[in-house]
């Protein structure tokens, strides 16, 4: 029975469905119980802009551990674990100021870990000769069933907010204690080899150069999105429900990408042109939130999210793994992301806070026109990538 489950695949899909109804709520109605609870969007801008200050010590962190623990998997109970306890404390707190504290504390320890569970999940999969996205996908149907439920439910009463959370991350613990050990990839020559070796010399090749740049500029608009849409779509008139339907869009707007034509398409034209791609969409869609002045349209926009997702979370992620050396498999997740990352982020939220709360002290739509403005940077950095792209070709 331990063999068959080692060679089975089915523990990576039930923990991938249920880890994402965490990611679901956290993503989908977090911000939106912080400024119910009184936090100015300004405000939720600079504290996930700190969450993310401290993530970029963190990542390395988890990744270093997880690259030299004799099983990974350790690493990620333990981290799962500790974000149970603060989402309790999270309950818990009222203020203001401790809301925002604890916030800190929670995202920089339980976001760190998708890292981590990325990595285990391709080495299994490369392994076992897995679709590694199928498995993904999983997750992406997970999050689709959570964002509508919990809209529901959290339109009756937004304090269930924290059991669901607490529940499904109790529930993602227990099937990460059943997954199947991941032996370190480390070795004591591994070790002193690795005290010489940067993970960041990777980025000598132009190719992952111009993957990271894009990948930057796309969390930028993604964490805006994360940020700010829920209170963008009740400024319009819509309700909790309402944004659970608009996730619930999003996630299935992605299964085409991992089953169907786009999938076949992406592995094609490969990781690059498809960054490239991504960036281009992302004109259209940011223009189109940014002009939206209903909430049916705004959830309309959400269908753009697949094309533009399942590059990063499945391409990009096996892209990093083929391209890192073997000890260095998770800080090529971890370690080599963070800087691009939580580049974008901070972009997002600190920056993106600022203006918000600039124009919308001014009198004018902060939001709107920061999702706006999310289109010609896209097209800026299109062209310019683009440009040395085709320069190459032609060299």
């Amino acid at each position: 029975m331990m063999e068959n489950r080692k060679n089975s695949p089915m523990l990576f899909y039930a923990y991938y469905f249920v880890i994402f109804f965490g990611t679901a709520i956290q993503y989908s109605f977090l911000m939106m119980y912080l400024n119910n609870a009184g936090m100015s969007s300004s405000i939720i801008g600079l504290v996930n802009g700190l969450t993310y200050i401290i993530s970029f010590i963190v990542n390395p962190i988890y990744g270093t551990i997880a690259d030299r623990v004799i099983n990974k998997n350790k690493v990620l109970i333990a981290g799962m674990i500790m974000s149970i306890v603060l989402l309790i404390f999270f309950s818990r707190v009222r203020s203001i100021f401790g809301l925002g504290l604890i916030m800190i504390l929670f995202i920089a320890t339980h976001n760190p870990l998708m890292g981590v569970y990325e990595s285990i999940t391709i080495h299994h999969s490369l392994k076992n000769h897995w679709n590694y996205e199928t498995i993904r996908m999983s997750g992406t149907l997970g999050y689709a069933v959570m964002a509508l439920m919990s809209g529901y439910g959290l339109s009756k009463n937004e304090n269930l907010i924290f059991p669901f959370y607490i529940a499904a991350t109790i529930l993602a613990t227990i099937l990460a204690c059943l997954l199947p050990p991941t032996p370190k990839a480390l070795s004591k020559g591994d070790i002193r080899r690795e005290n010489n070796e940067n993970i960041f010399s990777l980025l000598k090749v132009k190719k992952i150069r111009n993957v990271m740049i894009l990948y930057c500029l796309y969390m930028l608009g993604t964490t805006f999105k994360q940020t700010y849409f829920g209170i963008y779509m009740i400024q319009l008139g819509g309700t909790y429900h309402l944004v659970g339907i608009a996730n619930m869009l999003l996630a299935l707007s992605e299964i085409p990408f991992y089953l169907g034509p786009g999938r076949r398409w992406m592995k094609r034209i490969g990781i690059e042109k498809s960054m490239l791609f991504i960036t281009f969409v992302g004109v259209f869609r940011w223009l189109l939130v940014g002009i939206s002045r209903t909430p049916t349209l705004l959830v309309i926009t959400m269908l753009f999210n697949g094309m533009m997702l399942v590059p990063i979370v499945t391409g990009m992620v096996k892209f990093l793994h083929e391209s890192a050396p073997e000890h260095l498999k998770v800080s090529a997740q971890t370690t080599l992301r963070a800087p691009f990352m939580i580049g974008g982020q901070l972009l997002g939220t600190v920056v993106g806070g600022w203006i918000v709360g600039a124009l919308d002290a001014a009198g004018l739509p902060g939001i709107r026109i920061g999702f706006a403005a999310l289109a010609p940077l896209h097209l800026i950095l299109f062209v310019l990538v683009g440009w040395s792209m085709y320069k190459d070709k032609k060299v």
